[in-house]
């Protein structure tokens, strides 16, 4: 999303699977991605470009519900050009938290 100096929204758009250039089959609706859990956290990756994390707390990702993150490295038209998912299938070492990422 983009702003105006008013802050009102000049731009948007949805980043979702197979939308936004996050590739499909990635997360799915019973995930909860994005859902009350995202953040703008800067250039990371120093390409010039802001990029933001993303809560998926339902995310079956090592266990029923555990939940992962994801950063989200984005392009200049704020689409995803590469991400990074967090979680306890990932090799964390989350083990026993229900609900990361929320």
């Amino acid at each position: 999303m983009r702003l105006h100096s008013n802050a009102t929204v000049a731009h948007s758009r949805r980043i979702f699977n197979g939308e936004g250039g996050l590739p499909a089959g990635v997360i799915s609706s019973s995930d909860l991605f994005g859902v009350g859990s995202d953040a703008g956290i800067g250039d990371v990756d120093g390409d010039g470009f802001n990029d933001i994390i993303v809560g998926a707390p339902s995310m079956d990702a090592g266990g029923t519900d555990y939940g992962a993150l994801f950063v989200l490295f984005m392009r200049g038209n704020d689409t995803v050009r590469e991400y990074t998912r967090i979680s306890r299938a990932a090799g964390e070492g989350l083990d026993g938290i229900a609900g990361f990422g929320a």
